[in-house]
């Protein structure tokens, strides 16, 4: 009994010795060893097949391509601390990138890549308000089966950072970073030989290298006195390159004053050299107190910039007024001017634009009335003026038992004007006056069914027209949407329907239908798009999509594309997608397919994707 008494005398007095040297350590770093270690690895591995397929067909030729790409990606990362979290920690990583691309068009080809980069950070007392981190990254390439580019380039990045944030101090950055890339290749191009009847590819070594090195200082805090917040940053730079070096130099500093409650004053400078540009710029930004119902902004830019031969010089000054005139009426205006030179040539721009909002509820409906004002002019090397007048009215219901109703009617009224003076020799100026009036109305419904389904049904009218003079004017294609058309009759049918599975997914589908004529002649346009997403078990997702538009030749019809009409034809697109992702413990697995289709009469190509991931973490 005496034997076993002692030995657990002995394992107890071995046990508090051990806590009593934990205590200690605790006691005088705040962290006890036996919570913490020194090093945890953490690491990747990645495999990803891609096989990228095209076939066209054009005016009976057949055109096919193809690619098949291997990759594999190691990761191994290591993170810790030496004696103690609080004194050193650091990160270290390296990184292994190999692939395998096989080309398949005209003539097989094959592109084989590796990189490899690896990277070191250590910081000294992070949780001090003096701190120190240091930072290396070096990474190699390696390129190979591609003519023109066939070779090795390395990269270097290293730099440190010092932190101060010392109580009733400014808070100071100071950042050394290095950057330097130098790449040995050989490039190519093909040349014709007329006594081999063929292509030869000439080769050439090629050697190129250059380097940044920046240091940046940063300053940021309080001034309490006049209740201002500023961070100030100067940073300079010298960049090597093979042919020149030259040198920038950037000042920021941006402040903040608070004067009262709701008055505030918000400024921003810089100054920018890099070689033999430069710019300066100022903007304060003002914000006084409400005055009762008017909320109101003002703000204050002046830029001077200079490039090469050319010199420019702009003020602006914009204000923002919000005013409620009762609990139902609302308006807006917004209003900018610009003055500046650009060569002692003037340049003068202002735009005004207002808004008033008019809302009111009768009985189960909501009403709401906008109208918006817009007028602004341009004049530097052309010179161009805007006018627009819309009113937007909305109805809607509140307390209809599946939904709510909804109509709408828009009113537009646009005129555009410009001109260029072209510097070359023509007849007359290049300009354009003309004016719009568009209705459009709206009639739809939202609504709620059972098992928490939903759609929504809405019908379009769209009626356009436009008239104008173009003096040699350089106009755009329309692609529906443009002012081109002179007029307009667009009937549109458009539908969303949602239902949701069993808290595991969802089916959407949607579509819509557009008929009518552009320009007298008949159009035709529909677009139908399915989704659906369902989670089979924890960790297993599937989703498909697709979607198909049609539009027929006549979408294209405008006054600038009448003379080559028969040139157009119907067109046609299909998409369609299935990805399949998998998550097990810390395995991922994922399957896509994706292809798109593209018909127009007489040009069809087809584009499909297979992309087969699979990763582990540890």
């Amino acid at each position: 009994m005496s034997k076993s008494m002692s030995k657990s005398m002995s394992k107890s007095g071995g046990e508090s010795a051990s806590t009593a040297g934990a205590l200690s350590y605790t006691q005088l770093y705040g962290t006890p060893v036996k919570a913490r270690y020194s090093i945890r690895f953490s690491g990747l591995i990645e495999l990803n097949y891609k096989d990228y397929n095209t076939e066209t067909k054009y005016m009976g030729n057949k055109f096919k391509s193809s690619s098949q790409t291997f990759e594999q990606k190691f990761r191994l990362r290591a993170n810790g601390f030496i004696y103690h979290p609080k004194l050193l920690s650091y990160f270290a990583e390296i990184t292994l990138n190999n692939s395998k691309t096989k080309y398949k068009t005209v003539d097989d080809s094959t592109w084989n890549a590796r990189d490899i980069s690896y990277t070191l950070s250590t910081t000294f007392l992070p949780t001090r308000p003096v701190s120190l981190d240091v930072f290396a990254t070096r990474s190699y390439n390696k390129m190979d089966g591609v003519t023109t580019f066939d070779g090795d380039s390395v990269s270097n990045f290293y730099g440190a950072r010092f932190y101060s944030t010392l109580k009733n101090f400014p808070n100071i950055r100071i950042e050394y970073s290095h950057w330097d890339y130098s790449t040995d290749r050989m490039t190519g191009r093909r040349e014709y030989d007329e006594f081999m009847e063929g292509f030869d590819i000439i080769k050439r070594k090629v050697e190129y290298k250059f380097s940044i090195d920046k240091l940046d200082t940063s300053l940021s805090g309080n001034w309490k006195s006049i209740n201002t917040k500023y961070f100030l940053v100067y940073s300079l730079s010298k960049y090597s390159y093979p042919n020149r070096d030259f040198n920038s130099t950037r000042i920021t500093l941006n402040t903040k004053t608070q004067f009262n409650k709701g008055t505030s004053l918000w400024t921003a400078f810089q100054y920018y050299k890099i070689d033999t540009s430069r710019l300066i710029s100022f903007s304060a930004d003002y914000k006084p107190q409400p005055l009762k119902n008017i909320y109101h902004d003002y703000n204050f830019e002046f830029t001077s910039s200079k490039s090469g031969e050319q010199t420019s010089d702009r003020y602006t000054l914009a204000g923002i007024w919000r005013y409620r005139i009762s609990s139902r009426i609302f308006a807006r205006a917004n209003m900018r001017v610009q003055y500046g030179t650009v060569n002692d040539d003037d340049r003068y721009s202002y735009k005004l634009d207002t808004t008033f909002n008019y809302g009111k509820p009768y009985k189960i409906y909501d009403f709401n009335a906008l109208y918006n004002f817009i007028l602004s002019q341009e004049k530097n090397s052309n010179e161009l003026s805007f006018l627009e007048n819309s009113l937007d009215l909305n109805l809607s219901t509140r307390k209809f038992k599946w939904g709510k109703i909804f109509a709408g009617y828009r009113f537009s009224y646009r005129n555009f004007k410009y001109s260029f003076n072209s510097p070359y020799e023509i007849e007359s100026d290049i300009g354009d006056n003309s004016s719009t009036i568009e209705h459009k109305a709206r009639l739809g419904s939202h609504v709620r069914g059972p098992w928490k389904a939903s759609w929504s049904v809405e019908l379009e009218a769209r009626f356009m027209d436009a008239s104008g003079n173009k003096l040699n004017s350089f106009e755009s294609v329309w692609l529906g949407e443009s002012q081109n058309a002179e007029k307009i009759r667009h009937y549109t049918a458009s539908c969303n329907f949602r239902y949701p599975i069993l808290k595991r997914g969802s089916i959407i589908l949607s579509g819509s239908y557009t008929t009518g004529q552009t320009n007298s002649q008949d159009i035709r346009k529909y677009n139908y798009e399915g989704r659906f997403n369902y989670t089979f078990f924890r960790g297993l997702n599937f989703t498909a999509w697709w979607r198909e538009e049609f539009r027929s030749k006549g979408w294209w019809n405008t006054s600038i594309l009448r003379t080559n009409r028969e040139f157009y034809t119907d067109t046609k697109t299909r998409d369609y997608e299935f990805d399949l992702y998998y998550t097990w413990r810390q395995m991922f697995f994922s399957l896509e397919l994706t292809s798109t289709k593209l018909d127009e009469g007489y040009a069809v190509s087809e584009t499909k994707r297979f992309n087969l991931k699979a990763s582990r973490t540890f």
